[in-house]
Parts: structure tokens; sequence; C-alpha cells
């Protein structure tokens, strides 16, 4: 299949997804003073106040075991001064994202690819940690959104996201090969239109791509490499979707170990069954903060800001 008719089921798709749901103005607002050097605290504070749902909901990430804090967090103030602007931007997407897309899918819940992107979001910032990549907010970043293609897959045309399904378990092979088997196209060919549409930078364009074929990657191959084994600590821990057979994996023989490793030397003192088992706590800190959101959800509607046609 050529490049034009992949961009024909694409837009197919997206046109199922009208009107494709976009961040809040407010969130856009807050995401862009922080990257703003001469912002002040006290206004990117009172501009994340003004969405009650969303400070609620921040607080609620910013008080789990996954940032650190051993105090209990009561304000966006107080977050800010803890955390920093950059921690901070990384909490206020997450939770947007969580009320962005609604579920549409009973067979496949979007609750889970929401846990598998914030499992494999701090896995990515931890390796990242540990072999000295500077950027851990967008590694951060990079392991929240990889899968992001897979939420228009699978909440917008569900009859065929079905068939997907019972592809995946049929024959046991992975989601992105038994979506390009059925639909034509699978969820990393989503890289070009989230970049043109919601202003990605060609760094996590190429994540969202080339995370099952990190071999190709040239923007970034480290952060692609970071991603791909976040991805696979995920699977191994069982903070995937459900229906793939995981098998046993040797992750030194990765391709993007190897690459990451060539890169980054430190990468192989990593005690791998330490922090593979430390990963559960990770998983379960995940599932308890993905279901609290949804919960929440379902207590109060809170309808996403759509795009115009």
């Amino acid at each position: 299949m050529d490049s034009k008719q992949k961009l024909d089921i694409i837009e197919a798709y997206i046109a199922k997804a009208r009107p494709m749901p976009t961040l809040p103005e407010a969130v856009v607002r807050i995401l862009k003073m922080s990257d703003d050097p001469d912002a002040e605290m006290e206004d990117i504070a009172d501009a994340i106040m003004m969405d009650k749902v969303l400070t609620a909901r921040m607080i609620r990430l910013v008080n789990s075991a996954f940032w650190g804090i051993r105090r209990h967090i009561t304000s966006v103030r107080e977050a800010i001064v803890y955390l920093g602007l950059h921690q901070i931007r990384s909490i206020v997407l997450t939770t947007s994202l969580f009320n962005t897309f609604q579920s549409r899918n009973p067979s496949f819940r979007i609750a889970a690819i929401w846990e598998h992107g914030l499992g494999c979001a701090m896995i990515s910032r931890d390796i990242a940690k540990k072999i000295g990549y500077t950027d851990l907010e967008n590694a951060y970043l990079a392991g929240l959104m990889h899968d992001i293609g897979e939420v228009v897959l699978s909440q917008f045309d569900v009859k065929t996201f079905d068939d997907v399904i019972k592809l995946v378990q049929t024959e046991n092979i992975p989601f992105y090969e038994a979506e390009s088997r059925i639909i034509g196209i699978n969820h990393t060919d989503f890289s070009d239109w989230f970049k043109e549409q919601w202003g990605f930078s060609d760094e996590l364009a190429e994540v969202i791509s080339l995370h099952h074929s990190s071999e190709k990657a040239q923007i970034n191959p480290q952060l692609v490499s970071i991603v791909v084994l976040a991805n696979l600590f995920c699977k191994v821990r069982g903070l995937d979707y459900g229906y793939e057979q995981v098998m046993q994996i040797s992750f030194k023989d990765e391709p993007a170990w190897k690459r990451l490793s060539d890169m980054n030397p430190d990468l192989n003192d990593i005690d791998l069954e330490r922090f593979t088992l430390d990963l559960d706590g990770v998983v379960d800190e995940v599932k308890k903060v993905v279901s609290q959101v949804y919960h929440d959800q379902n207590q109060e509607v809170v309808e996403p800001q759509a795009a115009e046609r």
C-alpha cells in the first residue's frame, strides 16, 4: 500500500472521529506559559486554578508515588515549588489527555491505553535518568504519547477494531501487525497527523512512528530506544492491553537495548532483575491513578473541546 492510500484511510478515520477532540484552550495556554522562560509562577498557578477539574486531578497525580514528594501537597503553588514548571507541564498534559478522549469501545478500554501510556511515561523517565539523558520530561512525554494513534483506531471504528482484537488473539500477533492486515494502516501511521494538528515536535512524531521499528530512527534514536524499552518493560509486567500473550523477553538482545547501550554504556550497569521487580509498584500506582481519574469522569461529565470541521 502506497502513502497516498494510507493517507486516504487516515483521513477516513479522522472523518469518523469528527469533531476530533483537541486539548482545551486553557490547557494549551498553560503549556505555552510553562515553556516561556519569562512566565511568572503565579500566573501559571492562576491559569491552572481557573479549571477546577484540572486542579483537582493534578493535585491527585502530584500526590501519587510517581513524583517522590514526601509530604502531602494541597495547592497548585506548592506543587510548582516542589516539582518545577517542567514536571508540572507533564502533569497538566497527562490529566488533560485522560479527559480529552472519551471511551466509545466497550471491547477495548480507553483506560487501558492510558494505563499503558502512563506506565511507559514513568519508565521512560526512569531509564533516561539512569543513562544520563538530560531531557527527562521529553522522555516522559514520548512514553505517554507513543500509542496515541491507538486511541483513534480503537475508539472511532469499533466494529473494525473488534476484528483486530480477534486477529491478535487467534494468531498471537502484535496489534500493529493485526491493524495493518485488517485496516491497511496501524497506529504508528498517525504521527504526521498529530504533528500537523496538535503541533507535536519532530522528535515526538518519530517516537510515535517508529516505536516498533526503532532501527529506522534518525532524528533522535536515543529517545526512540528509551520508549521502546519502556514499552517492553510494561508488557513484561502486564501493563498492556490484555490481549497479546507476552513471550519471554531478553532485554539485552533487543536491538533498542544494543543501540542505546552503544550511545550510553551506563545502560549495561542497570540491574535488570531489580529494575523489573521495582516496576510492580509502578504498575499498581498507575492503575490506581487511572482508575481514580475515570471514576471522576463517571461522577461528573466534563465535555472535551471539539475541533472545528
